[in-house]
């Protein structure tokens, strides 16, 4: 890494320092630091990641008060590992992220904490954390803790947490959340990778032949792995998500750790896409908002229960000092491409279908178009099954299309894309636990499968510079109407949408961008009143049309919706 591309690295480290430092001052007396758009409790994953952070800006600045700050910090991630009163998952976070600052700052510490520092980063939870990130967290912890000479054990518990990830590995790679694999957050996935290469990255050069095998199998699961995460990378940057942990100001973190630690050097198309894409997003203070959008942070638009601003923009910034670590001890050079640089790029650029039924997800790229999808419902009830997600039309920032945002309980209150039908007087979703038949078909992919309300096929697709999906619903008793659902982005806090109906066409103009959703049936649509919160992408509207208004058993409705951009 060119000294250039280390201060560009250190310079976005020493913005979430400012903000941190403020906050230690501030709440030093009492040693908790508060989230200041959350009032439901003061620290969450916040103090580790932030004192990573200030040992980095530290050893690059060389200045000694802000070592101090980092170990304040790092003191008090101590007192909360001994207190026993952290959740197993937030056990691991923190203890990992002690472990990365450690080397940095125990030089540095009083004498009175070194021993306290001992004591506690070598302590588990009782119990281990139940999801993979959580296992990541855990085999990173024991990784590092043996590398640093803390505790003798560690190896083995590290071997026994790299053998639980790859049991969890489906057979194309994605890491399922859970024991019994039907938990499939892509966020969870791509935390899990993001910690592992953290760990490996520090401790790949061991002479030890016992940490050589670890390093080995737990190299095995990130490469499968890393693998599959290529291929949902949208053309602009970021990774198209869905679930659980949606597009968390996080995953620009725990991507660039990804990236420098796989061997993409700093000035790659994909590594300053994803930048250029996310720091369209920052505010003036330096930080990121929560999500990717430009609503206050105090209005939560598009925020999950466990979303934490300040506790994500920590864990994104804690990323970004990884990569210039990784960074830093690697010769990249600008031009030509480094071989392992040029493979990745032409993975994440190839024009093709990519199905995963055991992973429970498919994308398809066609140039500048992409859309990923769902195959299955997960079972949290954070997304139904055939969900699109990730759309592009072109490149860009804007979709017509809102990343969905889905909550079983509150089914006509989210942001999803699909239809309805009513029975029993009431409107039900056709949801389907597992996966149906999905199949790469005409260009696109065409999903099949049926439950006890319905018979199914979906086909998603690009046809030219359009994005066409297409339904046929078979109804296996006697239903009552079937309604076609589209939301539509009305703001991301920034630029407003216009909307013009005409019987079969909405037009939206979002900002500089014009695109038109029709339906080729002819079929009249309306925009609802309702406005939906729920979304990353920022305020939408429910769009729909009725294919049928009474679907007997044994009778078909078809229909299909085209989505364009028009291009100025």
């Amino acid at each position: 890494m060119n000294q250039n591309d280390l201060e560009t690295y250190r310079r976005l480290a020493s913005g979430y320092t400012i903000a941190s430092r403020e906050w230690i001052r501030q709440y030093a007396p009492v040693r908790i630091i508060e989230d200041p758009y959350e009032t439901e409790e003061a620290e969450s994953f916040l103090p580790a990641p932030s004192a990573y952070i200030l040992a980095q800006a530290s050893r690059w600045s060389g200045l000694r008060n802000v070592a101090e700050e980092a170990c304040l910090l790092l003191n008090r991630c101590a007192d909360l590992l001994q207190s026993g009163t952290l959740d197993p998952e937030t056990h691991a976070l923190t203890r990992f992220y002690s472990l990365l600052a450690w080397p940095d700052l125990i030089s540095q510490a009083h004498d009175s904490w070194r021993s306290e520092w001992e004591k506690a980063f070598i302590l588990k939870p009782e119990a281990a954390p139940a999801t993979s990130s959580g296992a990541a967290l855990q085999t990173g912890a024991e990784l590092l803790s043996h590398h640093l000479g803390l505790r003798v054990s560690s190896l083995e518990a590290a071997a026994a947490g790299a053998r639980s990830l790859a049991g969890r590995q489906q057979p194309g790679g994605f890491i399922a959340d859970d024991g019994d694999g039907e938990r499939r957050p892509i966020a969870a996935h791509l935390a899990g990778l993001s910690y592992l290469a953290a760990a490996l990255s520090m401790t790949r050069d061991s002479p030890e032949p016992e940490v050589q095998a670890v390093l080995r199998e737990a190299d095995g699961v990130f490469e499968k792995g890393f693998a599959w995460l290529l291929r949902f990378l949208t053309p602009e940057g970021p990774l198209a998500m869905v679930g659980k942990g949606r597009h968390g100001v996080e995953s620009l973190g725990h991507l660039l750790a990804l990236f420098a630690y796989a061997g993409l050097s700093p000035d790659a198309d994909t590594v300053l896409d994803t930048l250029a894409w996310w720091f369209a997003c920052r505010r003036e203070t330096g930080l990121f908002p929560a999500v990717p959008n430009h609503f206050p942070a105090s209005l939560r638009i598009g925020y999950e229960p466990r979303t934490r601003f300040a506790a994500s923009n920590a864990l994104a910034f804690a990323g970004i000092c990884l990569a210039g670590r990784i960074w830093e001890g690697e010769e990249y050079a600008a031009c030509p491409q480094q071989p392992e640089e040029r493979r990745i790029e032409a993975v994440i650029r190839e024009d093709c279908a990519f199905i995963d039924e055991a992973g429970g997800y498919a994308r398809l790229r066609s140039g500048e178009h992409f859309l990923a999808v769902s195959l299955r419902s997960h079972r949290e009830g954070t997304a139904p099954a055939w969900q699109p997600f990730g759309v592009r039309l072109g490149g860009g920032r804007l979709s017509p299309l809102p990343e969905p945002a889905f909550d079983r309980e509150a089914m006509l209150e989210s942001v999803w894309e699909g239809f309805v039908v009513e029975t029993e007087g009431a409107w039900r979703l056709p949801e389907r636990a597992g996966n149906g038949s999905a199949l790469a078909c005409r260009g696109g992919i065409e999903l099949t499968g049926e439950n006890d309300l319905v018979a199914a096929r979906k086909w998603l697709g690009f046809d030219g510079d359009r994005l066409v999906i297409e339904y046929e619903v078979t109804a296996l008793r006697d239903l009552g109407a079937c309604r076609a659902i589209w939301p539509v982005i009305l703001s991301d806090g920034k630029e407003e949408t216009a909307y013009r109906v005409e019987d079969n066409i909405l037009s939206l103009t979002i900002g500089p961008e014009s695109f038109s959703i029709a339906c080729p049936e002819r079929l009249k649509w309306r925009l609802g009143l309702a406005r939906l919160f729920s979304s990353p992408s920022g305020a939408a509207a429910p769009a729909y049309f009725t294919p049928a208004p009474r679907l007997p058993r044994g009778a078909i409705a078809r229909w299909s919706v085209a989505v364009e951009r028009e291009f100025m």
